[in-house]
């Protein structure tokens, strides 16, 4: 059988690397995902759509012959999704009254926000009369029922392909603000640690989490810079052109990540 003839696009191909990376480590994960490492994983296929889109932005017609989106036709594909992050991102805006300061402010929150019903003011506001114990454990049980969903792969994988997508448009569109949430993600905020401790002691899988599980390089508790994850993002896309579309790999800069990781260098 031919490359050709199994062919997948890149996006599925990325998502595809995020999965696998994943259930290697993981064994009922083979099987399945909880809904909460699902949506952890979104982002972090947000942040690899973004990553390439800032690191190749000045390459988008050719980006876009490697993209394919199943029951929708698209002359540009990329450029449709940065209008469709464009809205995303002006909604933000007016909801928060400026713009996010990193991917989990602008993907994961909301979407935990819109599954669980619960807000970040729920997990810090005081309890009133309700004790500090009791509190916890009414939020532990929404949580663990509305995100200890079973969802399968292959759904997680085409879930996480879209948003790879979008993450592509996002980062074309607005390589500065994909830049400053990176490093955002340094700058350590007053309630920062605190957060990802509650969100761990509660039972749901983070993307930093996640990050450390798929052998990304990691600081402490935070994630990949967006250096660290330029040379992970060139390197795996690098390979997949090198497979489907060779012709391609000068015309994307992508030579010398092809020999990184043929060298075993990355």
């Amino acid at each position: 059988m031919s490359k050709k003839e199994v062919y997948i696009n890149l996006q599925g191909f990325l998502a595809n690397v995020i999965v696998e990376s994943l259930t290697r480590n993981k064994l009922f994960e083979k099987h399945y995902m909880s809904l909460a490492t699902c949506i952890s994983l979104l982002q972090l296929g947000y942040e690899t759509g973004a990553v390439l889109g800032h690191a190749r932005g000045n390459k988008l017609d050719i980006l876009n012959k490697m993209l394919s989106m199943q029951d929708m036709i698209f002359d540009n594909i990329i450029k449709d999704m940065q209008k469709s992050e464009k809205k995303r991102l002006d909604d933000f805006k007016k909801e928060h009254g400026g713009k996010p300061d990193t991917f989990a402010d602008f993907i994961y929150w909301p979407l935990w926000e819109s599954t669980t019903g619960l807000t970040l003011d729920d997990l810090f506001k005081p309890s009133g009369t309700e004790t500090r114990e009791r509190k916890r454990k009414r939020i532990s049980d929404i949580i663990q029922k509305k995100l200890g969903a079973k969802v399968l792969p292959e759904e997680a994988q085409s879930r996480i392909s879209r948003f790879l997508i979008k993450g592509l448009g996002f980062g074309s569109a607005f390589p500065e603000l994909t830049a400053k949430m990176f490093k955002n993600v340094y700058v350590c905020k007053k309630n920062d640690e605190e957060l990802w401790n509650i969100t761990r002691s509660l039972g749901f899988a983070t993307p930093i989490d996640l990050s450390k599980r798929i052998s990304l390089p990691t600081t402490k508790w935070r994630p990949p810079t967006l250096k660290e994850n330029d040379r992970k993002v060139l390197g795996t896309v690098a390979y997949y052109t090198s497979q489907y579309y060779p012709e391609l790999l000068d015309s994307l800069d992508l030579s010398y990540y092809l020999y990184l990781i043929e060298n075993e260098k990355l």
